[in-house]
């Protein structure tokens, strides 16, 4: 089953329940189909975009990215993901 993935987000939840910045109110087991990494891609237009695939938590450089519609393996606050999120954002428009 292919899902559409714009952004997968790594919350880190035990350090946030730590701190008091969230409330834990049940737990929900994770749909079968979530279970498993995505392939994203990382780089830039200028370089090149790569697939790249994480197992066990190590990165694994896979062949030339050649879709753009990939989510992309970066870094981004609460904020730009919220404004990512309200402006429809899509991964392709970072192609």
């Amino acid at each position: 089953m292919a899902m559409d993935r714009r952004w997968p987000v790594f919350f880190p939840l035990g350090a946030a329940v730590h701190r008091g910045i969230v409330t834990r109110i049940g737990v929900v087991p994770i749909p079968r189909e979530l279970q498993d990494w995505t392939v994203m891609r990382s780089g830039n237009r200028q370089m090149g975009w790569k697939m790249v695939y994480f197992d066990r938590e190590q990165r694994l450089p896979l062949p030339k990215a050649t879709d753009p519609k990939l989510p992309i393996y970066q870094v981004v606050n609460d904020t730009a993901l919220k404004e990512m999120i309200v402006s429809d954002w899509r991964p392709e428009e970072q192609w």
